[in-house]
Formats: structure tokens, sequence, C-alpha cells
């Protein structure tokens, strides 16, 4: 029972993310976003918990599958492209006094 509701939040959760995470991606208005960004943020830690479950369940299986050269090569890539994102967004360059006005208008509209 418990692996068909981690399959199911799983897949909720990946309907919310994967539906305001586009609205939010191709939304030229940053009003719009900030209303869907809540949805974006709670299903994220909902995915997270459940995707932590999943790999719970499934790790004998993740496992043999990383004995195979072509799976192995995907993961490594990806985390790779995941890191490399990472990189190039926290080293890049932002004005501070932007950051703060930014974040006070993101305190306004979470009402924080």
């Amino acid at each position: 029972m418990f692996r068909k509701i981690v399959g199911v939040t799983m897949a909720a959760a990946f309907a919310a993310m994967a539906s305001s995470g586009l609205l939010m991606l191709f939304s030229e208005s940053m009003a719009f976003q900030f209303r869907v960004h809540p949805v974006h943020k709670v299903f994220a830690v909902v995915m997270v918990a459940a995707g932590l479950c999943h790999l719970f369940l499934n790790r004998a299986a993740l496992r043999t599958y990383l004995k195979e050269r072509g799976p192995l090569i995907a993961g490594v890539a990806l985390v790779l492209v995941m890191a490399a994102g990472y990189i190039a967004g926290f080293t890049r360059t932002l004005d501070e006094d932007l950051g703060k006005t930014l974040d006070e208008i993101a305190k306004q509209v979470d009402g924080d």
C-alpha cells in the first residue's frame, strides 16, 4: 500500500511541478509568477519526500540499472549538468542592491 501511495504522490507532485514550472517559464508577468510560485514550492517539498521514498523502495533495481554502462553514463551526465547549472547560478554576478530590492518585493508578495 505504501508503494502505491508513493507512486500516486510522485505523479501528482510531478504534474504540479511541471505545470507550475512551465507556466512560470513561459509567462512574462512577474506578478503571475509570484501567484504560481507557492504551488511550485509546496509541491517541490512533496516531490522531494516522495522521491526519497521512491529511491528507498527501488534501491535494489537502481543498483542493478547502474551496473550497466549506458544508464550509469546517463546518470553521471545528468548530475554533471545539474552541478554546472548550480555553479553557473551561484557564481553569476548580481547587483546587491537589486537583490535586496527583489527580496523585499518577494516578502511583500508572500505576506511575510
